[in-house]
């Protein structure tokens, strides 16, 4: 989620003047400079060439040198020999401070980039104390010291060192506006640290940067479920849907969770609804079948139940509720009938009872009652023999 972006100082960006220095053997000089020109017309190999004949005896000559051959490896993409050269520049220790500051820079960068972390961190804690020292008179422009704190942010972030990212990004607010990159650090380094308030800000800063990356919203709702504020979790899945987003499976499914979570049946069913599979997986079929009853929603369920009970006639006994909920008596009646053929036969003969009731026809409820009794005693069928008893009683009064 996180790359080092580096910027790697020019150290051959120098007017050609400036190559025949005091310091500098005015053969060197010469031959730099010419070195540099082939650089500067897109000749790198011939200048690469040029100084590799070179054998500088002064120790400032080849400390030049080899700074000029790391920059020039690098930028032929030849990393290890870069690195070689500029740590030879930098162990000499000849050069002015400004100068062996955009050295060892350069060397620590050119080592983040291939991945060499602890090495760049020696180097990157050097330039660090070496910028603060008054003495040598070193001078950074805002963007070196910001792309110094970032470095180091980066390098701690590599090595999982949360609390030392935080501090870096702390001192890198000082001196910009974070963006992105440092944001996506210090969102991971608060998240590791279980910092999940602090998150939260920082992943809405993050959605206010790039509101079009999904990967916010997500983890914006994650983080208010983990920190049990379920409404703005869910607020978060719709807010995002509203800004033109497509959720995903995945999200969809936590959409639709978060609703039911919060007693809201019919919108959780419609959200689970949305998903690929709603029409044809047994256990979704069966979520918006009873999430639509708990709406009271009963020819939904029942619609529900019934695609359920095609393809698992276990089912139908709870269609024949949903039914006799919606007052379609003939309809339940023929579900439970299906019922009973699945060794639900109890139960059947005891929802029966029910429905029977419902349309009046209690001589009837009666026997079904005696059924169902005679099949399992249970203190309900008891009751409806009781009660039916005396209805029954009653009528012939």
């Amino acid at each position: 989620m996180i790359r080092a972006v580096l910027l790697i100082l020019c150290v051959c960006g120098v007017a050609p003047q400036q190559l025949s220095a005091q310091e500098l053997n005015r053969k060197n000089a010469e031959l730099v400079l010419r070195a540099f020109q082939l650089q500067q017309e897109g000749e790198l190999s011939k200048a690469i060439d040029q100084l590799e004949q070179l054998s500088p005896s002064a120790s400032y000559d080849q400390a030049y040198v080899a700074r000029v051959l790391g920059d020039y490896y690098w930028r032929d993409g030849q990393p290890a020999l870069a690195i070689a050269k500029l740590s030879e520049s930098v162990e000499l220790n000849v050069l002015a401070p400004q100068q062996a500051w955009e050295t060892r820079n350069m060397l620590a960068e050119i080592l983040l980039n291939e991945q060499q972390v602890e090495a760049a961190l020696q180097h990157f804690d050097i330039l660090l104390s070496q910028a603060s020292q008054p003495e040598l008179a070193i001078v950074l422009s805002p963007s070196q010291w910001q792309r110094l704190r970032n470095n180091l942010a980066y390098v701690y972030y590599q090595l999982q060192d949360w609390p030392a990212v935080l501090e870096q990004l702390a001192e890198l607010e000082k001196l910009q506006s974070l963006d992105i990159n440092p944001l996506s650090m210090r969102f991971v380094a608060q998240v590791q640290l279980k910092q999940l308030k602090a998150a939260i800000e920082t992943n809405k800063a993050l959605l206010a940067l790039a509101p079009e990356t999904l990967r916010w919203w997500q983890q914006l709702s994650a983080l208010y479920s983990q920190t049990q504020q379920h409404q703005k979790a869910l607020s978060t899945l719709v807010s995002a849907e509203r800004s033109g987003l497509s959720l995903g499976q995945h999200l969809l499914k936590h959409k639709a969770q978060l609703y039911a979570y919060l007693q809201v049946p019919e919108k959780a069913a419609m959200a689970y609804a949305q998903l690929d599979n709603a029409g044809s997986d047994l256990q979704l079929l069966k979520r918006q079948a009873q999430l639509w009853q708990q709406a009271r929603e009963w020819q939904h369920s029942a619609d529900y139940w019934q695609k359920l009970a095609q393809q698992e006639p276990k089912y139908n006994l709870q269609l024949a509720r949903v039914l006799l909920l919606n007052k379609r008596y003939s309809q339940a009646i023929r579900a439970l009938n299906l019922a009973k053929q699945e060794g639900q036969e109890a139960k059947a003969q005891l929802l029966l009872v029910e429905v029977l009731v419902e349309t009046k026809d209690y001589q009837q409820a009666y026997n079904a009652a005696q059924r169902a009794h005679s099949l399992e005693q249970s203190i309900q069928s008891e009751r409806w023999l009781e009660y039916l008893s005396a209805l029954i009683a009653e009528s012939k009064v």
